[in-house]
C-alpha cells in the first residue's frame, strides 16, 4: 500500500503542472499496471516495458482501433515474460506471488507445468490492471458530471469508500460475464439445459429498480449499496476487490 500511495504522486507529478492529461493513458493504466506488477513481483527493470506494451493502443482515443489484435499481442507478450519469471522462481523463490505460484502443488501433490501457471499468472495480471483502470475512469467521469457531489466528497474523504461502491454499482467496469450451466435447471421460469452458456448482465442487475431505489442516481447513503454484483458474489467474488478499492481510494485522495 505504501508503494501504491507513492506511485500516485510519482505519476501525478508528471502532468499536474500542465493542468490536464489523458486520464486513462497518462494515469489510470500505468498506475494499475505498476501496482499489480509490484504485487506479483515483476522486476522493476521490466515494468516500464509492461506499461509500453500494455498501454492503450494507438488510435484508442478518438479513432478506430482493432482491440482484438492488441489483446492478442498483449497476451503473447505476457506468456513469454511470465514463462521466464516462473521458471526462474521455481529454481530460486523470491517471496512474491509469482514465487508462490511457482512453488505451488496440485491437491494430489503433483507439480503444475510452467505453462499451466503462465495462464493463471497472465490472467491475474490482466484482470488486475484493466478493470481497475476502467473503474478509475468511471469514478472521475462521475465526479466531473456531478460537481456538487465532487465538492461533498472533497470536503469529507470518509465518503470515498461509499462513493466507490456506488460507482461500481452505477457504472461498473464489467457489464457482462459468462457462465456454463453444469446441470439442467430452471431460472426465473426459463429452462436451461446442461452445457448452455449463460450471459450474466451485471450492469442490468445493478440498476434493477426492484432492488435499488432510483438506480440511475448516485446516492452515497444507499442502505443496500454493497449488495451490487460489480465484484461478483459467493464463490465467484473477485479476488482483487480489496486491491481495486485500495487503488481507487489512493488515487481519488491524491
Amino acid at each position: 500500500e505504501e508503494y501504491m500511495w507513492d506511485l500516485t504522486s510519482t505519476l501525478l507529478d508528471k502532468f499536474v503542472d500542465q493542468g490536464h492529461c489523458d486520464l486513462i493513458a497518462d494515469y489510470a493504466t500505468p498506475f494499475a499496471t505498476l501496482v499489480i506488477a509490484d504485487l506479483l513481483g515483476i522486476p522493476e527493470n521490466d515494468r516500464i516495458t509492461f506499461c509500453e506494451k500494455l498501454g492503450p493502443p494507438p488510435g484508442a482515443v478518438g479513432g478506430e482501433v482493432d482491440y482484438m489484435d492488441s489483446q492478442v499481442l498483449g497476451m503473447s507478450f505476457l506468456f513469454e515474460y511470465f514463462g521466464q519469471y516462473l521458471a526462474e522462481r521455481r529454481e530460486t523463490p523470491k517471496g512474491d506471488i509469482l514465487s508462490q505460484f511457482a512453488q505451488a502443488k496440485f491437491p494430489d501433490g503433483s507439480t503444475p507445468s510452467v505453462d499451466d501457471l503462465v495462464w493463471i499468472s497472465a490472467f491475474l495480471f490482466g484482470a488486475g490492471q484493466d478493470t481497475t483502470a476502467r473503474l478509475l475512469g468511471a469514478s472521475l467521469r462521475v465526479f466531473c458530471e456531478n460537481p456538487e457531489l465532487q465538492i461533498r466528497v472533497r470536503n469529507d474523504r470518509s465518503l470515498i469508500p461509499a462513493f466507490i461502491d456506488e460507482v461500481v454499482r452505477y457504472e461498473g467496469p464489467v457489464k457482462c460475464a459468462s457462465r456454463l450451466a453444469v446441470k439442467t435447471t430452471t431460472v426465473a421460469g426459463v429452462n436451461i439445459k446442461a452445457g448452455t452458456t449463460i450471459a450474466l448482465l451485471y450492469g442490468a442487475c445493478n440498476r434493477d429498480p426492484r432492488e435499488f431505489e432510483a438506480p440511475t442516481e448516485i446516492r452515497l447513503n444507499r442502505p443496500n449499496a454493497r449488495k451490487h454484483l460489480g465484484f461478483g458474489r459467493g464463490v465467484h467474488t473477485c479476488a482483487g476487490m480489496p486491491l481495486a478499492k485500495a487503488e481507487v481510494t489512493a488515487s481519488l485522495n491524491r
